[in-house]
């Protein structure tokens, strides 16, 4: 389980991971959405969608943990790209465990 660290930035939180840094900023139904974009290239060839997006992530991605312990969480996969949303009262009570 690798930890988790949430931040509130100027314009919204910050997810951060060891491979990664995520912004994002809250909306104003309350919910906050992370974004992870892939660029077609010789490592990936895939089109990501519903059934596949864990797959294209990798099991240990904070989206996958994110997604398997926090709800309300709601994915969009589509293409080249994968979006986590979550409450964001949800996120920071996640996030304490790990602080």
């Amino acid at each position: 389980m690798k930890s988790i660290k949430i931040e509130k930035g100027e314009n919204g939180f910050v997810a951060v991971e060891i491979d990664g840094v995520y912004y994002s900023d809250v909306k104003n139904d309350g919910m906050v959405s992370f974004e992870r974009s892939f660029e077609y290239d010789d490592d990936f060839d895939i089109a990501i969608n519903d059934d596949n997006w864990i797959d294209a992530l990798g099991e240990e991605h904070l989206f996958v943990e994110l997604f398997n312990n926090v709800e309300g969480v709601e994915i969009e996969a589509e293409e080249d790209y994968v979006m986590i949303m979550l409450p964001v009262d949800k996120l920071c009570e996640y996030a304490k465990r790990w602080a």
